[in-house]
């Protein structure tokens, strides 16, 4: 019994990998373009989102808005190929 807990430590990398190969790596929202109304610079000013660029381990990805979103996290499944 005490042979099997000394390989408990393989349990937590393995879910990651099982994570990863499921539902992708994260990445981040870190650039977008939208229509602003002609308040750029403002915070508060409704957006309407056309593209997100979102980085991670795998690299950047350009996608089209959600219905004129950009989610700040998003789960990519790596390339084939």
């Amino acid at each position: 019994m005490k042979a099997l807990l000394l390989f408990l430590w393989i349990i937590p990398p393995l879910a990651v990998w099982i994570f990863v190969v499921l539902f992708g790596t994260p990445h981040i929202a870190l650039s977008y373009s939208f229509l602003d109304n002609g308040k750029r610079y403002d915070p508060l000013a409704e957006r309407h989102y056309i593209t997100c660029t979102y980085y991670g381990w795998a690299g950047a990805r350009r996608v089209d808005a959600e219905a004129g979103h950009c989610p700040w996290l998003r789960l990519f499944k790596p390339e084939a190929g």
